[in-house]
């Protein structure tokens, strides 16, 4: 095959980004270790990164939330070994081999998905690149997929895949059309 093996890619992201969480806007604010001549130290509010507001003077992270976000963002990034793509005037339909179709508007409105107990949202339009298809899970992850068809036929899907802990990963899948 000679798409880049993005499922490999991602895990060693995930594998080798940053444990610390980034600062500003809420999760872990101030120098490392300490609070800051400010005040610093924890704030809540939403931010971080993280699901139900980073850290905050109440307590953690809500364990099943992370579950559910880690669990959305791993099903919005894994690589399909077969899909099927059909385009009408007005709406994008990416079909995967063994989870729901995803069904798009192509204005670039943004549409809220559910998928059994996996929950995320996702975009389509038409740009000078070709179709572009972006997911993302609330305080996780965001997959954009760029799609065109190459000069010998086949859908070429360009992805960058920004994924929990600062990983991020790029490389480019190639589907042929299947025979019959």
């Amino acid at each position: 095959m000679e798409s880049d093996d993005l499922d490999v890619e991602l895990r060693e992201a995930m594998a080798e980004a940053p444990r610390e969480m980034p600062a500003g806007g809420g999760g872990m604010t101030g120098r490392r270790g300490g609070r800051t001549p400010t005040g610093g130290g924890m704030t809540g509010g939403r931010g971080g990164g993280m699901p139900g507001g980073g850290f905050s003077g109440a307590g953690a992270v809500d364990p099943e939330q992370m579950r559910r976000v880690m669990a959305a963002t791993q099903a919005i990034s894994r690589t399909e070994t077969e899909l099927g793509l059909t385009l009408r005037a007005d709406v994008a339909s990416l079909r995967p081999v063994d989870r729901a179709a995803l069904v798009l508007p192509l204005s670039g409105e943004e549409e809220s998905v559910v998928d059994g107990d996996v929950e995320y949202f996702a975009t389509a339009k038409w740009t000078e690149e070709g179709l572009v298809i972006e997911q993302k899970v609330d305080g996780g992850g965001r997959v954009k997929d760029k799609l065109h068809v190459d000069e010998k036929g086949r859908l070429v899907m360009e992805r960058e895949i920004d994924a929990l802990r600062g990983g991020k990963v790029k490389g480019t899948l190639l589907y042929r059309r299947k025979e019959g």
